[in-house]
């Protein structure tokens, strides 16, 4: 969704397009808000569907004329984005902290879908709250059940579990990441064996996402595709979206090292892992901005 804000004080946000419709409340100049891309035309205004993303209104979703909205500046010149596991989160507090951190809110959401072993799931309820949040929502899968650690039948069943788990919200996702981050078990296999069966697994996940209809990501870090399966560059892999994990603590996806992996569209950068906000726990990233407008 796009962002911009408000360039005059006390803009009314109205329950529906036009002059009669009651007013939910006033915004002041400055406030942030998302575009919902909605348009009406009413009393020689054009009206857009947005929700204040900071304020007294922040969640509220109305509609506001159009000629005091201006695109809003991305200080860190990409699109800010968390993601979590096993942790409920607050999307409005993690707005607040991380705006206060980095003067920019995050608009991008990723839930691990891991989390559909562990009853009860924060999965589905965090996607609904990103969403309510104005945020853009996407998942990540891989091919292990986190209760035991056992490989999966087949690398197909955790992208079918997670479309059948999420219902209607599968189709609001820009994209489905897959994680490579660990060998397939069991260990008693030599590792060439392991290596080899992992980066098949990979492949035909990210093949297998492709037929279901999503733009598929590959997530990993050098320390794994490098030191771990021996930097492979499967030509199947050229052009798909990367999300590389590099902890500089730097949101800057220029400073990346990319010297590793085939032929990817570097697409974000995850500089911090494991973060405890009062929003929740989450990892934090920055995405290219023309790969979440066009994830292609």
């Amino acid at each position: 969704m796009e962002r911009y804000r408000m360039t005059t004080a006390r803009l009314n946000l109205r329950e529906a397009p036009g002059l009669r419709h009651q007013s939910l409340g006033v915004m002041d100049h400055g406030i942030l808000v998302a575009d919902f891309g909605d348009r009406a035309s009413e009393d020689g205004y054009t009206w857009a569907k947005i929700s204040p993303l900071e304020g007294p209104l922040m969640g509220r979703v109305g509609w506001s004329a159009t000629p005091w909205l201006s695109p809003a500046d991305r200080p860190l010149g990409a699109v800010l984005a968390v993601d979590a596991a096993f942790s409920p989160i607050q999307p409005h507090v993690l707005m607040r902290h991380l705006h206060s951190q980095f003067r920019q809110i995050p608009e991008l959401f990723i839930q691990c879908m891991w989390t559909g072993a562990v009853v009860p799931s924060p999965a589905l309820s965090n996607l609904r709250l990103a969403q309510q949040a104005a945020m853009d929502i996407a998942i990540y899968v891989n091919p292990y059940k986190i209760s035991d650690s056992a490989r999966l039948p087949d690398p197909y069943q955790p992208v079918e579990r997670a479309q059948n788990m999420l219902g209607e919200l599968w189709e609001k996702l820009i994209f489905v990441a897959v994680d490579v981050e660990r060998l397939l078990l069991p260990e008693s296999q030599p590792s060439a064996a392991r290596i080899q069966a992992t980066l098949k697994a990979t492949l035909d996940m990210v093949e297998h996402v492709q037929r279901m209809g999503k733009i598929p990501v590959l997530y990993t870090g050098a320390w794994f595709w490098n030191g771990v399966l021996g930097n492979p560059k499967p030509p199947e892999l050229d052009g798909v979206a990367a999300w590389l994990a590099q902890y500089d603590h730097t949101p800057d996806l220029s400073k990346l090292n990319t010297q590793f992996g085939p032929r990817w569209r570097v697409a974000a950068k995850q500089f911090a892992g494991t973060t405890s906000t009062p929003g929740g726990v989450v990892d934090l990233n920055v995405f290219a901005l023309d790969f979440v407008q066009n994830p292609t």
